[in-house]
């Protein structure tokens, strides 16, 4: 959730008529979260060697980024594009 707090003034921070992209990079996994394969071995790892650790899911990024008011939001491999107009 604190991503979200940071899209939000990240936002908040620009002029309201200016166009915007937002880049979010990061292993993103597929909804079922079983792939990309080179991602599920990260959240393994994550999984493995740190305390809660974990991979988002697209549609997780997705729903922050639309909630910080970006209302077009795809995904191009690793990176989350969010775009306002």
């Amino acid at each position: 959730m604190n991503l979200l707090i940071c899209l939000i003034r990240a936002k908040s921070g620009l002029d309201p008529y200016f166009f915007f992209y937002f880049f979010f990079s990061d292993f993103i996994m597929n909804d079922d979260r079983t792939s990309p394969a080179f991602d599920a071995i990260f959240a393994l790892n994550m999984l493995v060697n740190t305390p809660g650790g974990d991979t988002f899911t697209e549609s997780e990024v997705k729903s922050w980024m639309k909630a910080a008011g970006m209302p077009f939001v795809e995904r191009n491999g690793g990176v989350m594009i969010g775009k306002k107009d």
